[in-house]
């Protein structure tokens, strides 16, 4: 027999999972239907203030407010526990602006920021598309970041800058991050990059010319066939970074 402890307990439990669905709907919808709720919740905590700018994506602000009401409204009237509007717009334009192939391009670059320190210089993202490349707006002024590159090893070697203002890139070989500076910063992900092994030890322009050459043809011509999503997480995986495949 339940008794009225373990009664009280269970309508707790109840109301709680009922007002978690109304204020959240990742919880409303299943996983499968919520590309956002797939994610780490260290990848939700650093994303979420990059992607959450209404003012810069205005022109999905009907979209936006239509899927607004549908979760959080009744009658046009905020449903108890509603969050404010402009604070769930990540979410929206994570699950709904993004195709599949742009959120899984967009986390693996972001994968790769973290884990050298620096998702941190990233206010907001302008842009997100597939081929594993992003636009974003610095923390600082794009002098400063470059300053602080810098002092990440990051330089303007083998043409990083070439077609830009300015351009960065890492100075180790292989799966390496590529900044170049614009309106906004660009960042990308090149399977090849050229420059010194992972041990650190410093080689020069000739020991390193096949891998520019290499770089050429795979991350420059062929890029599109070849830094495919599969293909860049398999690459960044080789170097301890496991990003998941979301929907």
């Amino acid at each position: 027999m339940m008794t009225r402890h373990k009664r009280r307990k269970a309508s707790f439990l109840v109301s709680f999972v009922a007002a978690a669905a109304t204020a959240y709907p990742a919880q409303a919808e299943s996983a499968a239907k919520n590309p956002w709720d797939q994610l780490p919740p260290n990848y939700q905590f650093d994303l979420r203030p990059t992607l959450n700018n209404l003012r810069h994506y205005a022109w999905h602000n009907a979209a936006y407010t239509k899927w607004f009401e549908k979760w959080w409204t009744v009658d046009g009237k905020p449903k108890p526990g509603a969050p404010p509007k402009d604070a769930m717009f990540h979410i929206y334009y994570f699950n709904n602006v993004l195709t599949r192939a742009d959120r899984n391009s967009l986390i693996l670059v972001y994968a790769k920021m973290a884990k050298e320190g620096l998702w941190g210089v990233v206010k907001m993202v302008k842009w997100a598309g597939n081929g594993v490349s992003m636009l974003f707006e610095p923390h600082m002024s794009q002098s400063a970041l470059r300053t602080f590159l810098k002092k990440k090893e990051y330089g303007d070697w083998w043409f990083a800058s070439k077609g830009n203002p300015w351009g960065m890139r890492s100075r180790f070989r292989g799966v390496q991050l590529h900044f170049r500076g614009g309106s906004f910063v660009n960042a990308h992900i090149d399977l090849n990059n050229p420059g010194d092994p992972p041990t650190g030890e410093p080689t020069g322009a000739l020991s390193e010319l096949f891998g520019a050459i290499r770089h050429y043809e795979e991350d420059l011509k062929a890029r599109e066939r070849t830094h495919t999503n599969s293909a860049v997480r398999a690459g960044l995986k080789t170097y301890g970074i496991i990003v998941p495949e979301i929907d």
